[in-house]
């Protein structure tokens, strides 16, 4: 191959490694995009929440964690489909206790029981506002889908990750069995990921609601 051909060869394909590797680039960007991409259909229904201090009223919600809980949140939510409002307790549908759990290492940070009306989690656990909404969504979800659908487990990454993984929704997911590792920081994206919406619509598939 004269040096002329060589050089225009490797130039052309030197370009065209580049616009793979652009390409491969802004395809990763816009798979990370967040919430907007990932909404399940408008289902009609309002679901009223609360927060209150823990019954015992040894831990409560300072003011910065109530918006958190019930603006936040009920922001995020809503790309269940559903629209999330804030209530007084009487009224609401689902309520956000405080509790103080023994050991967050051992309890975790929140917990819900099959048939209750209500969500706890221990302020002590979720050290920033980005955990504490991440939390509050994950409990939330196990209320919904228990409430709407009578199933109650997580979306794992692989099946037997845990013992309650969904069946057919795999992926990253809200509802994972743990919080993501938060490495050195206490930062957080909380959106609904494609595996949580598409576990909703599995769901109502199933259930036909």
């Amino acid at each position: 191959m004269a040096p002329g051909a060589w050089a225009s060869a490797v130039t052309h394909s030197l370009a065209t490694a580049l616009r793979v590797a652009v390409a491969i680039l802004l395809s990763a960007l816009l798979l990370a995009c967040p919430a907007e991409e990932f909404h399940a259909r408008l289902t009609g229904r309002t679901i009223r929440v609360a927060a209150e201090d823990s019954l015992d009223g040894t831990t409560g919600w300072r003011p910065e964690q109530r918006e958190v809980l019930l603006g936040r949140v009920l922001r995020v939510l809503a790309a269940t489909g559903d629209t999330w409002v804030a209530s007084g307790t009487g009224s609401a549908d689902v309520v956000i206790y405080a509790y103080p759990a023994s050991s967050c290492a051992v309890e975790g940070s929140g917990r819900y029981v099959a048939g209750a009306r209500y969500v706890e989690i221990d302020p002590a656990c979720t050290p920033s506002e980005d955990v504490l909404a991440w939390v509050a969504t994950h409990e939330l979800l196990h209320w919904l889908t228990w409430d709407r659908h009578r199933w109650l487990g997580h979306v794992c990454a692989f099946p037997s990750e845990v013992a309650d993984c969904h069946e057919e929704v795999f992926g990253p997911a809200i509802l994972a069995p743990r919080i993501p590792d938060l490495g050195d920081g206490l930062s957080l994206d909380v959106y609904l990921r494609h595996a949580d919406v598409r576990l909703l619509t599995v769901l109502s598939s199933a259930h036909g609601r």
